[in-house]
């Protein structure tokens, strides 16, 4: 159907369908997609590491701290376990990163914990605690507490 006015001439013409993607459109749309996919299933659902995947990945005190003479700290008593936690009966590993500065703890981060916050809070109230009776200073020390049940 044409229709006239004067100089200028229309067509009706019907709206086509949007474009079909062409094949190098589709590879962008599906590389990203798939990589989406592919970190979902890599990555591990729920608490993370298992015990021993975590005490493989522990990293070493530093050299500093090992050639220091500070104290080492105490072993983890089963009495700095809160009472709820004891009767889930969950074994549990944690390791903290510090600095004895002046025979203090100081700069306390947790570097690996498994099952994930289960422990941080007992092993950080534990290390907390510490004290060098020789006031020493030791930087990137590495304290692991590994329970068992």
């Amino acid at each position: 159907m044409k229709f006239t006015l004067p100089s200028l001439t229309f067509a009706a013409v019907r709206p086509s369908a949007p474009p079909r993607p062409t094949p190098f459109r589709l590879r962008w749309l599906a590389a990203p997609a798939a990589l989406a996919l592919a970190s979902c299933a890599i990555q591990p659902v729920g608490s993370g590491l298992s015990i021993d995947q975590a005490r493989a990945t522990v990293p070493p005190s530093s050299p500093e701290c090992l050639t220091s003479k500070i104290k080492p700290v105490d072993p983890f008593p089963a009495s700095a376990i809160p009472p709820g936690l004891l009767a889930q009966a969950k074994s549990g590993l944690v390791a903290l990163r510090y600095d004895v500065i002046g025979g203090v703890p100081k700069n306390v981060d947790v570097v690996r914990s498994s099952p994930e916050g289960l422990y941080d809070a007992a092993a950080r109230q534990h290390l907390s605690g510490y004290r060098d009776p020789a006031g020493g200073t030791a930087r990137g020390c590495v304290m692991t507490v590994d329970i068992k049940f």
